[in-house]
């Protein structure tokens, strides 16, 4: 409704400007600027855009006779009032629409946000994943720089998960994952917090736990899946690689830093590999 009323608006302005004369093309300008003010910079500044120009536009017909003796040069069409109305009218219109559309950018940003927050779990495991794993990593070293201590973070990777489903079934897939999650919160303390990264990393955050605390725990990863039983009965060994980091007030900028850069160049290497497989099933497609 407000699209309509600002274009109504422009004809009419146009409509209302003088004919002839360099008035005219003055005219336009003044319209043309002043509505690209308020629409790019704000309705505050395009509003008082407008007003100085509109006293400019009313006190013409008075200053331009003592400057010039030939008063026959302003055009007979020339309605200063009607046009500083409309100015003024379209201004308010443009302002509100450039209001609206920021607010609505706004709540979008928000709601996009919020759903983030949301759906920030794996679906298969149904862990948090990687952005609630670094909110969480930087709110423990937050903890620690307001009372001390330290904590440690665990990186467990299983290269070969990602092909688990192609070589075995979506079944035996399921099944190995709610094997894995379940042993994952049994050998881990209740406030120990569990990530899903990406397909074949999990992630621990162990709060005020210093390494040799969590060197149990980590003894566990091998046990766990040194000997995994299918659904079939076979017996299947996975090769695991284990990263672990204290991070504490001395070295904890630094740590804090590595964390990122290993999440980040995993989510790097997800996102290439999902775009390569959208890039040949479209390839699939076309053929």
């Amino acid at each position: 409704m407000s699209m309509i009323i600002l274009i109504i608006g422009v004809m009419a302005t146009v409509y209302v400007l003088p004919v002839t004369g360099p008035f005219k093309l003055s005219g336009a300008i003044i319209l043309i600027v002043t509505l690209a003010i308020t629409l790019f910079i704000g309705s505050r500044i395009g509003l008082s855009v407008c007003v100085i120009l509109s006293f400019i536009i009313l006190a013409l017909p008075f200053w331009y006779p003592l400057v010039q003796s030939d008063t026959n040069f302003l055009p007979a069409s020339y309605s200063p009032i009607m046009f500083t109305l409309l100015l003024i009218m379209l201004t308010a219109v443009t302002g509100y629409i450039r209001d609206q559309v920021v607010t609505t950018y706004g709540k979008h940003a928000e709601l996009a946000e919020r759903l983030q927050q949301l759906v920030a779990v794996d679906t298969e495991t149904w862990l948090d994943n990687d952005e609630r794993f670094l909110l969480e990593v930087q709110a423990e070293f937050d903890r620690i720089q307001r009372h001390g201590g330290e904590f440690t973070v665990i990186l467990y990777q299983i290269p070969g998960l990602r092909g688990f489903e192609s070589r075995h079934g979506k079944t035996e897939y399921e099944w190995f994952l709610n094997y894995f999650s379940d042993q994952l919160h049994l050998m881990t303390r209740r406030t120990d917090k569990k990530y899903r990264i990406d397909v074949e990393t999990f992630g621990l955050v162990m709060p005020l736990t210093p390494i040799d605390e969590a060197g149990e725990v980590m003894s566990r990863f091998d046990e766990v899946l040194k000997e995994y039983e299918l659904l079939s009965g076979d017996f299947l060994t996975f090769d695991s690689r284990l990263t672990s980091l204290t991070i504490n007030l001395q070295e904890g900028t630094e740590r804090i830093n590595e964390v990122i850069r290993l999440v980040r160049h995993l989510q790097t290497n997800e996102n290439d590999r999902l775009r390569q497989e959208f890039d040949q099933s479209s390839t699939n497609v076309n053929l």
